[in-house]
């Protein structure tokens, strides 16, 4: 029978939080979608956004209940990734192409985006990967030193499996959690191609940003990653000339070289690296191959722009973002100037509902999907947007305050996970109506219309929710323990 013990520990702001979102979807999609003929106008999208919503509230309040140790197992885990591959590799190869991408699988009249469920999964496989401890590992050792019998060969006096983990232990002895960050990079590498093959720039930038927020907050040397990483940003910007000194010295006489001010600076700026990583105590073959690699970043990212990884639309739409979209304001610039034209005819109170001429009247494309926040925006004004992004400040706030409270390592990486998924999205979308960002199809959370995003979305605050069980463990011990079945 149904208690509400099993909701003590609910966060009740995180669900006025999705309450909120959701009243403002279903309002910001119908006044989008009110005079649409066509599908891809939004005909039809404000009753499938509310049988989105209402899967989505009956998952989100099941999974509130669920007891996260059983994703923890490792068949269930197996199961989860090969199901997602599957879906990625079929979404790719069979089936047909929408506005140049292989991205949505049909059922029944809906799409469904196996992208947008690739980040839970992935989520939930690294945080398991690094918070396994190391007793865990050596038992599956033990399971395989039992059965060498059953893997020799030929006489073979040490079982394959034997070999590999001994090798493991000697790596693991100069190299602390190698094995784990291998391990979940090999798991990252196929979503990751997959999703980019799609092609869908935007998911597979989130997809590595994902698990590149987990494997920074479970590393001991927070400091010393961010020192290796300075060389990262600060060559290429030279490389490029996007930083110079040119600025500096305009308009005065002298016979300096601007190319040799800009060399000398870069000097400098390796030399002063290699200190701060030689004070974080980073080993110097890492710091070598730090620089290194840094170099071959615009000769890569040269080669990948001259290849065909990219397809035309893609590059048109970067080359509109570091240009002005007022160069071509009828054809790749029109999106983000049409965006701009309606954040900036909001001002400070909006056009008021149903009046916005550049989302009601079509004149913005996607306005119930990519662009519903400049819709917002034109409708509402800044108070509005403002209230929007409070929203969303709070539900952030409140998962990593849990994340802060909770002892368990597995649920601290899945609220990191997951409040790492909702921060890039919001970021990425609201950044692109700005015409900050490139164009990409990366929905605004609970907002833009979308039936993977909802149920995703709703997939990860539920599990948000079944983790604040964690909170109140008193042993730790108890996490490492699955119940009967899931939902006790």
């Amino acid at each position: 029978m149904f208690s509400l013990k099993i909701l003590k520990n609910h966060d009740y702001i995180i669900t006025i939080c999705v309450i909120l979102l959701t009243i403002l979807s279903l309002v910001l999609i119908y006044s989008t979608t009110l005079n649409a003929v066509t599908l891809e106008g939004g005909a039809g999208t404000f009753k499938k956004q509310i049988l989105f919503f209402i899967a989505g509230y009956f998952i989100y309040f099941i999974l509130s209940t669920f007891d996260i140790s059983w994703l923890q197992n490792f068949r269930v885990l197996l199961l989860l990734y090969i199901i997602t591959i599957f879906f990625l590799i079929y979404v790719k190869f069979f089936t047909p192409e929408v506005a140049n991408t292989n991205r949505w699988i049909n059922i029944l009249g809906f799409g469904f985006q196996p992208a947008e469920y690739a980040k839970i999964t992935l989520t939930i496989i690294t945080a398991v990967i690094f918070s396994s401890s190391k007793e865990e590992y050596e038992k599956i050792i033990d399971i395989g030193v039992r059965k060498k019998k059953k893997i020799r060969k030929k006489g073979l006096k040490v079982s394959i499996l034997q070999f590999i983990f001994k090798l493991h232990y000697k790596i693991d002895e100069k190299f602390p959690n190698f094995y784990k960050y291998a391990l979940s990079f090999m798991l990252l590498l196929p979503i990751f191609i997959l999703v980019f093959m799609q092609p869908s720039f935007g998911n597979s930038i989130i997809i590595l940003f994902i698990w590149a927020a987990i494997i920074f907050t479970t590393s001991s040397s927070q400091l010393a990653i961010i020192n290796l990483l300075i060389p990262f940003f600060l060559i290429p910007l030279f490389q490029w000339k996007i930083v110079s000194f040119g600025g500096i010295f305009s308009g005065i006489d002298t016979e300096i070289n601007i190319l040799d001010i800009s060399l000398i600076a870069l000097i400098i700026i390796i030399i002063a690296a290699i200190a701060l990583a030689l004070k974080s105590k980073i080993k110097w073959y890492l710091i070598i191959f730090s620089i290194l690699l840094a170099f071959t970043i615009k000769p890569t990212i040269t080669a990948i722009w001259e290849s065909n990884l990219l397809n035309g639309y893609q590059k048109e739409r970067i080359e509109t973002f570091f240009n002005d979209p007022e160069e071509d304001p009828l054809d790749s610039g029109y999106q983000v100037r049409q965006s701009k034209i309606a954040i900036g005819a909001g001002r400070l109170l909006g056009r008021g509902y149903l009046q916005g001429t550049q989302s009601t009247l079509k004149v913005l494309p996607y306005a119930h999907t990519d662009f519903i926040f400049a819709s917002l925006a034109e409708q509402f004004g800044l108070i509005g947007s403002t209230i929007l992004i409070l929203i969303y400040l709070t539900l952030l706030v409140r998962i990593q305050s849990a994340a802060m409270q909770t002892k368990d390592e597995f649920a601290f990486l899945l609220y990191t996970g997951f409040c790492m998924i909702l921060l890039l999205n919001i970021f990425i979308n609201i950044g692109m109506n700005l015409g900050k960002l490139p164009v990409t199809g990366v929905p605004l959370p609970l907002v833009s219309y979308g039936g993977s995003s909802v149920i995703v979305n709703m997939t990860a605050l539920g599990l948000i929710q079944a983790a604040r069980k964690r909170i109140s463990l008193k042993d730790i011990s108890e996490s490492f323990t699955p119940n009967s079945h899931p939902w006790q």
